[in-house]
């Protein structure tokens, strides 16, 4: 058991680099190393601060509303000792077959395949504290990471599919999200809305319970402009938001981008990354655009080595 607790000591402190790195910033500035040095206590903390946070959202009551969306968790070992372990989000998801989930390439890309063992998805509940017949627990089997994902170029190919141990039951709580058609383009201020748990400041507490938060979409050449977010995107990226009053927070990612078209909501995006400081002005969330990923989607979806 000893073994298992270090080995859950070494994914909490990974989580906590990796998610920390998704809130925007100089990939050129040095990353404090806290292999061996931080107390668990300091390490629970930390990802409990870049927990999913949803900044000025709504809490989602109806658990039939986005059933797609799933919560990526892991072991964790209390202070207490190794019998006292709970499971922590740390990613969202997207549900896209009975045994797949799509989160973003940066929550899971430097996962060991030892790690998947402590790994867990949930779907079919809001609320993380709920323990009702709705939500369903499955384990994963393997990780798919885009091939040419690239931290340190702004995040690109920043997608990733999870096979799980089982299928799910499909029902009124549990559904396969709408994906868009290959090389769909979604107009200027589309209405989305992005969907996760956790701090609703930057900062601040999180929430057991879904939030969601109304974003626009931006258009690439107006979220490129210098009085906005003013650095280049790629075609294979979304901006959305830049509100000031609603937006993802620290640690927001690997969720879908619900976007409304024809009356429907479909997934268009996959949280990737935003500004320093979460909710600014002028400064947008920027997702993976599915529908640029479309064909690497069905490419990949029978190919995950079992």
């Amino acid at each position: 058991m000893a073994v298992a607790r270090s080995g859950n000591i070494e994914l909490e402190v990974k989580l906590q680099e990796v998610l920390a790195a998704a809130e925007e910033k100089d990939h050129q500035s040095q990353k404090q190393s806290v292999y061996g040095h931080q107390q668990h206590e300091e390490m629970e903390q930390t990802i409990r601060h870049h927990r999913v946070g949803v900044v000025g959202g709504d809490v989602v009551d109806d658990d039939t509303l986005y059933p797609w969306m799933a919560s990526l968790q892991y072991k964790s070992y209390s202070a207490q000792g190794s019998r006292h372990n709970v499971h922590k989000h740390f990613c969202g998801g997207t549900l896209i077959r009975e045994n797949v989930v799509m989160t973003a390439a940066h929550c899971v890309s430097w996962m060991k395949r030892s790690h998947t063992k402590h790994v867990r998805v949930v779907l079919g509940t809001h609320d993380l504290t709920d323990t009702s017949a709705t939500m369903q627990i499955l384990k994963v089997k393997r990780i798919w990471v885009h091939e040419f994902w690239d931290e340190t170029d702004r995040f690109r190919n920043d997608i990733a599919l999870l096979r799980l141990k089982r299928n799910v039951t499909l029902d009124n709580t549990v559904m396969l999200a709408s994906l868009p058609t290959s090389a769909e383009m979604l107009p200027d201020t589309t209405t989305c809305y992005l969907t996760g748990w956790g701090a609703t400041k930057a900062g601040g507490d999180t929430s057991d319970k879904l939030m969601q938060a109304h974003l626009p979409v931006i258009a690439n050449d107006i979220c490129i402009k210098p009085n906005w977010r003013g650095k280049p995107i790629y075609l294979s990226q979304i901006c959305a938001g830049g509100t000031g009053y609603k937006s993802g927070c620290q640690g927001d990612s690997g969720g879908p981008l619900n976007c409304m078209v024809n009356n429907i909501y479909i997934v268009h995006g996959i949280n990737s990354f935003g500004p320093i400081g979460c909710n600014v002005a002028k400064k947008p969330n920027v997702f993976t655009r599915v529908s640029y990923f479309i064909g690497w989607i069905q490419e990949n979806l029978n190919n995950i080595p079992v």
